[in-house]
C-alpha cells in the first residue's frame, strides 16, 4: 500500500470518527432532554407529597433535594450544551468550516461548556447537601487552600490550553516542533498538546511545557528548504563532485517542485572515524507533505548511493 493511499483512507477514518462522534453527542443530548422531563413529571407528580413531608418534618426530605439538584444540573447542562451547539453551528456557517473539520475555536468552545458544566455539577452538590458557598469558604477554607496548591499544575495546564486553543500560534492540522518532539497537532486538551509523529507515535506534551518551550510551526515556514541529513566516512568522499551529481540525480524524479540551482552538498562536522554531510535544496514552493516525501525518497536514495560507494 503506497503511503498516499495509507493517507487517504486514515483522513476517510477520521472524518468517519468525528461524524460518529457528532451523532452521538446529539443522541446523548435528547436522552438527557427525555431524562429531565422524566423528573420534571416526578417532581409535578408528588409535589404534594413533598409539601406534606415538608409540613410534618418542617424541612426537606433527601429524595426532594436529589430531584432538586438533578433538576438543577441536568437543565444547567442542557442549557450549556443547547448554547455550545448554536455557537458552534453559527461559528462554522461563518468562517465556512465543514462540519467534519475540527477547529481550534470550535475546540476552545467544547472545554468551556465542560468547564461550565462542571461548575453546575458542584453547585448541584451544594444544593443537594444544603451547603452555601459562605460555609464552604469558611468552614473549609484551609481544604480549599490545600486544593489549590495540589491542583495549581492542572489549574496552569488549564489557563495554557484555553490560550493555545484561541491564539494562532499553532491550529490542529499543523506541524510543530516542540522541544525534541516534532509532530501533527491533532488535539488540544485543558491538560497537554497530542502530537502525532511520523512514526505514527502519539505524543502527549503538558501545556505547561509547550507554553514555556520554543515552538517551531513547520507548516507556516516561508522557506522551503529541505535539508537530507547522512553520515559517510572519511575516505569515501574521494570524489566529492561525483557524489553530489549523484544526489541530484536521485532527486530527478521531483525535479517539477525543486528550485533549478539551489542543491548544496555541507559538512556539518568531521571526526576520525565519519563525516556529517547535509544535503540540501529548495522547493519552488512550501508544501510540507511534498517536503517530507520527497525527503524520505532522497533519503533512501543517498543510503543505496553509500551502499554503492562503500
Amino acid at each position: 500500500m503506497s503511503k498516499q493511499t495509507a493517507t487517504v483512507e486514515s483522513s476517510e477514518a477520521e472524518h468517519k470518527n468525528i461524524v460518529r462522534q457528532e451523532s452521538r453527542k446529539r443522541l446523548y443530548f435528547f436522552l438527557k432532554l427525555l431524562f429531565l422531563l422524566g423528573i420534571l413529571y416526578i417532581n409535578y407528580e408528588f409535589q404534594g407529597w413533598f409539601e406534606a413531608q415538608e409540613a410534618a418534618e418542617e424541612k426537606n426530605t433527601f429524595l426532594e433535594r436529589i430531584i432538586r439538584a438533578a433538576l438543577f444540573y441536568l437543565t444547567a447542562h442542557l442549557l450549556v450544551s443547547l448554547a455550545r451547539i448554536i455557537s458552534v453551528y453559527f461559528y462554522i456557517r461563518r468562517k465556512k468550516i465543514k462540519e467534519e473539520q475540527e477547529d481550534n475555536i470550535v475546540l476552545a468552545i467544547n472545554r468551556i461548556a465542560t468547564l461550565i458544566s462542571i461548575a453546575a455539577f458542584i453547585a448541584a452538590v451544594f444544593l443537594l447537601f444544603e451547603i452555601t458557598w459562605q460555609t464552604f469558604f469558611t468552614s473549609f477554607s484551609l481544604v480549599a487552600v490545600a486544593s489549590v496548591i495540589l491542583t495549581k499544575d492542572y489549574i496552569s495546564n488549564t489557563v495554557n490550553g484555553m490560550i493555545f486553543m484561541v491564539s494562532d500560534r499553532f491550529v490542529l492540522g499543523d506541524t510543530i516542533k516542540v522541544g525534541n518532539h516534532e509532530g501533527k497537532v491533532v488535539n488540544i486538551t485543558l491538560s497537554s498538546v497530542h502530537l502525532r509523529s511520523e512514526e505514527g507515535d502519539l505524543v502527549a506534551i503538558p501545556n505547561t511545557t509547550v507554553y514555556s518551550s520554543d515552538i517551531t510551526n513547520l507548516s507556516r515556514r516561508e522557506s522551503a528548504m529541505v535539508n537530507v541529513p547522512f553520515e559517510l566516512k572519511p575516505e569515501l568522499l574521494k570524489d566529492t563532485p561525483a557524489l553530489i551529481d549523484s544526489l541530484v540525480g536521485a532527486t530527478a524524479e521531483y525535479e517539477k517542485y525543486i528550485k533549478k540551482n539551489s542543491y548544496e552538498l555541507l559538512v556539518r562536522n568531521i571526526a576520525s572515524d565519519k563525516v556529517q554531510m547535509s544535503f540540501r535544496f529548495k522547493m519552488n514552493r512550501p508544501s510540507l507533505s511534498k517536503e517530507q516525501e520527497i525527503r524520505q525518497y532522497t533519503l533512501r536514495k543517498a543510503t543505496q548511493i553509500i551502499a554503492q560507494l562503500s
